[in-house]
C-alpha cells in the first residue's frame, strides 16, 4: 500500500509538473499571439485610414485637374474668338484709315497751288482723284469749303487712328494676360499631376501593406486558435474541481505516515 501510494504521489507530481509547464507555456503563447494580433490590427487600421485619405485627396486632385483643363479650353476658345474679332476690326479700321488718307491726299493735291508738284499716284489714287474732280465739276463746293472738308476728314482720320491704336492695345493686353494665365495653369497642372502621382502610388503601396498585414494577422489568428484549442484540452487534466495538488499531497503524506506507523507496529509485534 505504501509503495502504491508513493507511486501515485510520483505520478501526480509528474502530472503537476507537466500541467504547470504546459499551462504556463500555453498561456504565454496565447498572450503573445493576442498581443501580436492587436498590434497588427492597429497597424492595419492606421494604414487603411491613411490609404483612404490618400485616395480621397487623389480624387480631389483629379477633379481639380479636370476643372483646370476645362477652364483652359474655355479660355483658349475665348482667346481665339477675341483674336478673330481683333483681326476683323483692325482690318476694317486699317481699310477705313487707308481710304481717308487717300481721300485727304487727293483733296490736298487737287487744291494745291502748284499742281506740278503732284507726284505720280497709284491707280487707286488716280481713280479717287478722278472721281473727286468729276464731283467738283458737277457743282461741289470749291476751295472755300475745301479746308472744312479736309478738316473733317483729318478728324475722322485721327479717330480711326486712335481706335486702331486702342484696339491693338487691347489685343496686346489680352494676349499678355492670356499667356500669363496659361503659364500659371501649366505650372499648377504640373504640380497637381506630380502630387496626384505621388498620392496614387502611396495609396497603392499602403493598400498592399494592409493586404500583407491582414495575411499575417490571419496566420497568427490561426495559430492562436490552435493554442486555444490545446488550452481547452489541458483544462480537464490540469484545472480540476477536485482538491488541489497540495491538499492531495498533504493527505497522502499523512496516509503514508500512518501506514508506516502501522507497519512499524506490526514489525515490532512480529519480533
Amino acid at each position: 500500500m505504501i509503495a502504491k501510494l508513493v507511486k501515485e504521489a510520483e505520478e501526480e507530481a509528474g502530472q503537476k509538473a507537466f500541467c504547470d509547464k504546459e499551462m504556463s507555456e500555453t498561456q504565454k503563447s496565447k498572450e503573445d499571439k493576442e498581443s501580436d494580433i492587436e498590434d497588427l490590427s492597429t497597424k492595419i487600421e492606421k494604414a487603411s485610414a491613411e490609404a483612404a485619405k490618400l485616395k480621397e485627396e487623389a480624387a480631389i486632385l483629379s477633379g481639380e485637374l479636370s476643372a483646370l483643363a476645362k477652364s483652359q479650353a474655355e479660355m483658349d476658345e475665348m482667346r481665339r474668338k477675341e483674336h478673330e474679332q481683333f483681326v476683323a476690326t483692325s482690318s476694317d479700321l486699317e481699310q477705313g484709315l487707308k481710304g481717308l488718307r487717300m481721300a485727304l491726299k487727293v483733296l490736298r493735291e487737287y487744291y494745291s497751288q502748284d499742281k506740278s508738284l503732284v507726284q505720280v499716284a497709284t491707280a487707286d489714287e488716280v481713280q479717287a482723284q478722278s472721281n473727286f474732280e468729276a464731283s467738283m465739276q458737277n457743282g461741289a463746293p470749291q476751295s472755300g469749303a475745301a479746308s472744312g472738308i479736309i478738316g473733317l476728314l483729318e478728324v475722322a482720320e485721327s479717330d480711326f487712328d486712335k481706335n486702331l491704336a486702342e484696339v491693338k492695345s487691347i489685343e496686346e493686353a489680352a494676349v499678355e494676360e492670356y499667356e500669363k494665365i496659361t503659364q500659371e495653369n501649366k505650372v499648377t497642372k504640373a504640380a497637381k499631376e506630380q502630387d496626384l502621382k505621388y498620392k496614387s502610388k502611396s495609396s497603392k503601396s499602403l493598400s498592399k501593406t494592409v493586404s500583407e498585414l491582414m495575411g499575417d494577422r490571419d496566420e497568427i489568428q490561426s495559430e492562436l486558435d490552435s493554442v486555444l484549442e490545446y488550452y481547452e484540452k489541458l483544462k480537464p487534466q490540469c484545472i480540476a474541481k477536485a482538491p488541489s495538488y497540495e491538499e492531495r499531497k498533504a493527505r497522502r503524506e499523512k496516509e503514508i505516515a500512518g501506514l508506516k506507523d502501522a507497519l512499524a507496529i506490526l514489525e515490532g509485534e512480529a519480533v
